[in-house]
């Protein structure tokens, strides 16, 4: 439905114009379709949206401001964010429509809430690129991102920056470029019981490369340092680096352990399930703790595709003297599993009592040896 009042002026001479102001309520889910834009529709607007309108026109074009409530209208960012119907939305627009059929959007601003995305666009079938837009925000909060496939986002701020443009009208998707800064972020992945915490990055993506020049965060009391790429086409993949003051394998096996089933309940008897992404980090440790052990400085690559944990090569500073070796580690829905195969070289033998032997054993030992 459409109300507009206002005056149309010389209608039938080429300096025809109009001033109309008035209101307008639209079904995403039937006008969406009439636009025959594949990006468009990804979005999955649906729903009704309320709009305040202003329109001027003249001879070859047309000015279009306005303010539209998208409270009860739901959409979603493929794999990024979703709003659902009844939560706080608004958008508020300066257009220009120019002849043929190009439209300029000056500037826009969408409230999610207390969250803030301004910017511009430009749509023209005739160019290249034929759609360009550019955008920055407000601090959003991370709760937005609840579409992304291997992470929750649970708390903390996000600003971004971005470009956006298609050059063809078959191509499905936008190609695009962004920085944004990360603030307190805490982040779950998927199959983790434990989050990653205080996470304070600079992130910078081009179409489906992600790049982490610097990272800190949390994993339990250790913090990290650190830097990655990610690409995130398909099956993502991460790979970086990180410092630490501990490597706790012990904090890792609570993070990914399954979660335990009730008593007496019997686990659904499921396909074995694709890991929906894999690590590769090379990881540089002040020390690593496992039970009861503890060493000196360690460098390990760590590989993970899901709940089996692969630390190969790794190389530390213990007893004395040095180990290299590997470390497999599996967190399974029947219990948890370790593996080890170490090389020593150098190593003191009372040293090495010492982390598993009492000291009246450790003086035994070294009695009956001198005997």
């Amino acid at each position: 439905t459409l109300s507009l009042s206002g005056s149309l002026d010389n209608l039938w001479q080429q300096e025809r114009s109009a001033r109309l102001q008035g209101t307008s309520r639209l079904s995403l889910d039937e006008t969406i379709p009439l636009m025959q834009s594949s990006t468009l529709s990804n979005l999955g607007l649906t729903g009704p949206a309320d709009a305040r309108i202003s329109l001027t026109a003249s001879s070859g074009q047309t000015n279009l401001s306005g303010t539209i409530d998208l409270s009860k209208a739901a959409f979603s960012l493929p794999n990024l964010m979703s709003k659902d119907a009844g939560s706080p939305a608004s958008l508020l627009f300066d257009a220009e429509l120019a002849a043929p059929d190009a439209l300029i959007i000056n500037n826009f601003e969408l409230m999610l809430g207390e969250n803030r995305i301004m910017g511009s666009a430009q749509m023209s079938p005739g160019s290249d690129p034929r759609l360009q837009a550019s955008l920055h925000t407000s601090p959003l909060a991370l709760t937005l991102f609840n579409q992304l496939r291997p992470v929750y986002c649970e708390g903390g701020v996000m600003t971004l920056s971005a470009q956006a443009w298609q050059t063809a009208r078959n191509q499905d998707a936008l190609q695009y470029r962004a920085q944004a800064l990360m603030q307190d972020g805490r982040l779950t992945l998927k199959i983790m019981r434990e989050p990653f915490d205080t996470v304070n990055a600079s992130i910078e993506a081009v179409n489906n490369l992600v790049v982490i020049p610097q990272a800190s965060f949390f994993l339990g009391d250790a913090p990290f340092h650190g830097t990655a790429e990610i690409t995130i086409a398909g099956y993502p993949q991460v790979a970086g680096q990180v410092y630490t003051n501990t490597l706790d394998i012990d904090a890792l096996i609570r993070a990914f352990r399954k979660k335990e089933k009730p008593p007496g309940e019997t686990p659904p008897e499921t396909a074995p399930v694709t890991p929906s992404f894999s690590l590769d980090i090379a990881v540089d440790a002040a020390s690593l703790c496992f039970g009861k052990l503890t060493t000196g400085p360690v460098s390990t690559l760590w590989h993970t595709s899901g709940r089996f944990q692969k630390f190969e090569p790794l190389y530390a500073d213990l007893f004395g003297g040095t180990l290299d070796g590997a470390f497999h580690l599996s967190c399974q829905r029947d219990g948890t599993t370790w593996f080890a195969a170490f090389t020593g070289k150098d190593v003191d033998i009372e040293s090495l009592c010492s982390q598993f032997f009492t000291d009246k054993t450790i003086a035994t030992a070294k009695g009956l040896l001198h005997a």
